[in-house]
C-alpha cells in the first residue's frame, strides 16, 4: 500500500517534504525504514535565519548531501535500493558524461527498442505516430521533465535496474532479439 503524497506545511520545508515524497513514490509503505523518516526529519531544516531560529532558512545543500550519502550508505549495507546522487551548478549540463545526455540517451534507446520490436513484427505503430523526445522544463519548479514515446520497463525491469545511473537496459535488450535482428539494426 502506498502512503499519499505530502505538501509542504511552512515555507521553509521544502526539502524534507521533496525527499519524503519521493521515499513514498518509490516505495510501498511496509518497504520503508522508520529510521529513514527520522533522518529525513533530523538531518533537514538545519539553516538558521537572521534571528538565529533554526530551520527557518531552510535545508542547506550541506545537508541534502549528507542526506544522499546516508542513503547510499543504506543501498550498499543491502537495506534499500537506491542510489542517490546530488547535483548542482556546474554539474548541471548537456554534454558528453552529463546527466541530461543521459536522460537523452536512455529516451533514444526507449524509441529504438520500440522500432525494433516493430521491425520484427512484435509490436506495431498506430499510423499517425510520431517517435519524439520532449524535454519540459519549468522554470518556477526549476525542474526538467523527460517525455520519450519509446517502450518503458517492466516492473521486474524497474527491480533490476533501478538502483543503476546510466543504465537503460539496452545491452539485456539486444541479447533477447540477437537472434532477429541484423547488425545494422542493433542500439547501443
Amino acid at each position: 500500500m502506498k502512503s499519499p503524497l505530502r505538501y509542504q506545511a511552512t515555507e521553509y520545508d521544502c526539502g524534507p517534504t521533496s525527499m519524503t515524497n519521493a521515499i513514498i513514490y518509490m516505495f510501498e509503505r511496509n518497504e520503508i525504514p522508520p529510521d529513514l523518516i527520522r533522518h529525513i526529519g533530523q538531518g533537514t531544516l538545519d539553516s538558521f535565519d537572521e534571528n538565529g531560529y533554526a530551520g527557518r532558512y531552510g535545508t542547506s545543500g550541506a545537508a541534502i548531501r549528507y542526506f544522499g550519502s546516508w542513503l547510499n550508505e543504506l543501498r550498499h549495507a543491502g537495506l534499500l535500493p537506491i542510489e542517490s546522487r546530488f547535483s548542482e551548478k556546474e554539474d548541471v549540463y548537456f554534454g558528453a558524461g552529463s546527466s541530461l545526455t543521459e536522460a537523452v540517451s536512455n529516451g533514444c534507446d526507449a524509441i529504438t527498442k520500440l522500432k525494433k520490436l516493430d521491425m520484427i513484427g512484435e509490436y506495431s505503430y498506430p499510423d499517425d505516430f510520431e517517435n519524439k523526445i520532449t524535454v519540459i522544463a519549468d522554470p518556477e519548479k526549476k525542474t526538467l521533465k523527460f517525455i520519450d514515446t519509446g517502450i518503458g520497463m517492466d516492473a521486474q525491469e524497474v527491480e533490476e535496474y533501478i538502483t543503476q545511473i546510466a543504465f537503460s537496459g539496452a545491452t539485456d535488450f539486444i541479447e533477447k532479439y540477437k537472434d532477429k535482428a541484423n547488425d545494422d539494426q542493433i542500439i547501443g
